[in-house]
């Protein structure tokens, strides 16, 4: 992966593993991402979900936590973090602390998003540091 990265080449992988046997398993998405930013020590990991971050009170927009830190995630679960968003920020987390530098969570169905941080640096959404 790292000599493709290194001559310019995005790598696409499948979260598909086998196990012992040879039997192919499904791999949850967010813990396989996580997880492959986490060895390649990524400066952001990027989540993609269908909502625009972590909301202090969803769906309220402008209750939008625009930065969290690792160590006040825990107290989010159960009122913040609900439902879908548990395995995601359960990735996101363990990503943190395995070596990955901060977590971008942003809405995949903007790809405006994701334009505005690669081409001109501005992020929105929820970014979760150290």
């Amino acid at each position: 992966m790292e000599n493709l990265m290194n001559a310019d080449f995005v790598p696409v992988m499948a979260c598909i593993a086998r196990d012992k046997e040879g039997n192919s398993m499904n791999v949850n998405a967010d813990d396989f991402a996580g997880a492959i930013a986490a060895a390649i020590q990524a400066d952001f990991y990027i989540s993609l979900t269908d909502v625009d971050g972590l909301y202090a009170n969803y769906p309220d927009p402008k209750s939008i936590l625009s930065e969290v830190k690792l160590d006040t995630l825990a107290s989010l679960y159960g009122q913040v973090i609900q439902g879908g968003m548990i395995p995601k920020i359960q990735s996101c987390e363990k990503a943190l602390k395995n070596g990955v530098k901060n977590v971008l969570i942003l809405n995949g169905t903007q790809p405006s998003q994701l334009d505005d941080f690669f081409q001109k640096g501005i992020k929105s959404g929820t970014t979760l540091t150290h």
